[in-house]
């Protein structure tokens, strides 16, 4: 089961592909060995996998359909970013969907026992969940005690904030962190604008970094306003 439906494979697979980073997470720490994936956007630690003698077969944004093809796999792992692609992409191969729905904590659970399903590495999967199985129990039970959150976002060196309502209020929402404020317009990749008077004036007990510039691969651009921040904060 997964996030547009079900699919039917014999586990463990064989060839497996991946096209979301959430997905080859999951399989690195499992010591899964995937047969092919995205080329683009992986954090540091993944970065052994940008390697020129890993097969790519897509960035996180866009399939390539003929490497795929070509790769003659088993089965394809899509997430968040490559959704769009499900419908197509499972005329060329078996295709699963793990994107996170709006409970992240449960979704990421059952994406790392899905993992393991499709790797035939069940037991190392229910053990990987067990330790964040209690310190998310532990955490939902202090957050809401534990004074309020901001959820600051740099983009093109520019401070934002998300709010309850946005694609990150999950961090308000499941773990239960009060937010500085209700009225938040998050709309925007960037989230609302603000200012670093601002994060002074609501005084948050928690702030939550998102660099988004690192995460679109613009590694170093907030670095400035970081800075800036730093002895105000």
């Amino acid at each position: 089961m997964h996030s547009q439906g079900e699919t039917t494979v014999e586990a463990p697979v064989g060839k497996v592909l991946i096209l979301d980073v959430n997905a080859l997470d999951i399989a690195e720490a499992l010591g899964a060995v995937p047969a092919g994936v995205l080329g683009s956007n992986l954090p540091s630690y993944l970065a052994k996998y940008a390697a020129a003698g890993r097969p790519k077969v897509g960035t996180i944004f866009e399939p390539d359909y003929e490497a795929i093809a070509a790769a003659r796999a088993d089965l394809m792992i899509i997430g968040t970013r490559t959704a769009p692609a499900y419908a197509q992409m499972s005329q060329l191969l078996p295709t699963v969907d793990l994107s996170l729905g709006e409970k992240h904590f449960s979704a990421v659970r059952q994406n790392i026992l899905s993992v393991g399903q499709i790797f035939g590495l069940t037991e190392k999967a229910q053990a990987l969940v067990a330790d964040p199985d209690s310190r998310i129990a532990h955490l939902q039970a202090v957050a809401p005690h534990s004074g309020t959150a901001l959820i600051l976002v740099t983009n093109g060196g520019k401070p934002g904030a998300y709010g309850p309502a946005s694609r990150l209020g999950w961090i308000h929402r499941e773990p239960g962190f009060a937010p500085v404020e209700e009225g938040i317009d998050d709309r925007f990749h960037g989230g609302d604008a603000i200012s670093f008077e601002y994060i002074l004036e609501r005084d948050p007990d928690w702030i939550f970094v998102v660099d988004r510039d690192a995460g679109v691969g613009d590694a170093g651009v907030g670095d400035a306003g970081a800075s800036d921040a730093r002895p105000m904060l």
